[in-house]
């Protein structure tokens, strides 16, 4: 008998325990997408990529890694990969999926067990493997373009590295205080509790369950080296004599105003579940992309935001 996707009402609790399940672990979740994507950022820029879930392996950043599907959307219904009679994937290579589908009791995850769900909305992917890799049914999840759902074996990327946030990338060098003036000049930073250690080039923010970095850096070799990491893009200054990047770490303890994203830009919003992280650096980067002259990757979103031209220069 073929294993087939079933509705939501065929699955206990349906739909709104699966969505309650993910807000408890939602945090986690992102901050292994978070890190994943900072780890792949320093083997180098995005370019193609190849997957074969058969012998349980993708390629990215030019580099292999030892990868299981985990399971495949097509648009209409999730299917997990030891269910995916067609492919008939190899045992070996479909472990994490069978480690969450014999945990789906003990984790209340339902969804787990089932051989799949009916649901035609695309994010259903980027949930499942958000779930199970926070369960620790793989390091974090990446999609192909065609959407089957992979999961990182462990020990192959350094998911522990602190998370990047974003790289500003300045024209001209300016010094910590002048930064810091400059992100005091608005109302949400202007009594933020900045410290700056100086021997390392660096200001910090730390408060309750969270910490920013701000690390500015103008000499020459490691300029140069961030620049090799640059991706393509207008956003990119014509010439680079600092670099400044932000870093921020976030523990289940933050529990303040985050912010969300609006037509790819930040806008400060209540979240009903936890922050994935911190408004405090996200103002801070906002914040730097204000300066004249500057070019800002943003790890998080793997975008360069967008420069506009005014009347009174750029901003």
């Amino acid at each position: 008998m073929p294993l087939v996707p079933l509705p939501w009402n065929r699955i206990v609790g349906g739909r709104a325990a699966f969505e309650r399940s993910y807000g408890l672990i939602a945090q986690e979740a992102a901050r292994r997408q978070m890190r994943l994507a900072a780890a792949l950022d320093a083997f180098g820029p995005p370019g193609e990529a190849e997957w074969d879930p058969m012998v349980g392996e993708i390629q990215l950043r030019g580099q292999q890694f030892r990868a299981q599907q985990l399971g495949s959307y097509d648009g209409e219904s999730w299917l997990w990969s030891w269910a995916n009679l067609s492919l008939l994937i190899p045992e070996e290579h479909t472990s994490c999926a069978r480690a969450a589908r014999d945990s789906a009791v003990k984790l209340g995850v339902h969804a787990f067990s089932a051989p799949g769900v009916i649901e035609p909305d695309e994010r259903i992917a980027p949930l499942m493997g958000g779930l199970a890799c926070a369960h620790g049914f793989g390091e974090a999840f990446w999609i192909s373009n065609d959407y089957q759902v992979f999961v990182f074996m462990p020990g192959q990327v350094d998911l522990s590295a602190q998370t990047r946030l974003a790289t500003i990338y300045c024209a001209e060098k300016r010094t910590m205080k002048e930064l810091l003036v400059h992100l005091r000049g608005v109302r949400e930073l202007a009594m933020v509790p900045f410290e700056h250690i100086e021997r390392e080039d660096v200001m910090c923010v730390r408060g309750n369950g969270f910490e920013v970095r701000i690390r500015r850096n103008d000499k020459l070799k490691e300029v140069m080296k961030e620049l090799k990491t640059m991706p393509p893009g207008d956003g990119a200054p014509r010439a680079t004599a600092m670099v400044v990047t932000v870093e921020s770490e976030l523990s289940q303890g933050y529990a303040d105003t985050a912010f969300t994203t609006l037509a790819g830009r930040w806008v400060p919003t209540k979240m009903s579940s936890r922050a994935e992280i911190p408004w405090q650096a996200l103002a801070i980067v906002e914040r730097l992309n204000q300066l004249d002259d500057v070019g800002l990757f943003d790890s998080y979103l793997r975008v360069w935001y967008p420069r506009f031209v005014t009347d009174r220069g750029s901003r």
